[in-house]
């Protein structure tokens, strides 16, 4: 596995509006219930066409439940040409515990 960098969260915070890409490999169920903000699903049934549809220069932020899973996804997205990868230190639930951040 390469070495994947983490980005915590509140360096994600500081991303929200920039052009890096915000992954949420979490059960669409509870991705529909809540997520981060301009965040997308990513899940086996659409990992292809995302990777076709996505500019490889394009930042990457990778977001499961907790931080573990998603170091995983990274390598994938890292393995498959993309340049820039991160995973989010804590997933989700570090995003969720934070008071400062939204969710929708």
């Amino acid at each position: 596995m390469l070495n994947v960098k983490e980005m915590n969260v509140s360096e994600l915070s500081t991303q929200l509006l920039s052009d890096m890409i915000i992954v949420d490999i979490r059960q669409k169920l509870h991705f529909l219930q809540e997520s981060i903000p301009h965040s997308v699903h990513i899940d086996d049934t659409n990992f292809e066409n995302f990777i076709y549809e996505t500019d490889l220069d394009r930042p990457i932020v990778v977001v499961c439940y907790h931080g573990i899973s998603s170091k995983h996804v990274a390598t994938l997205f890292l393995d498959r040409g993309f340049e820039t990868v991160y995973s989010l230190a804590g997933g989700y639930e570090a995003w969720k515990k934070n008071s400062n951040n939204k969710v929708v």
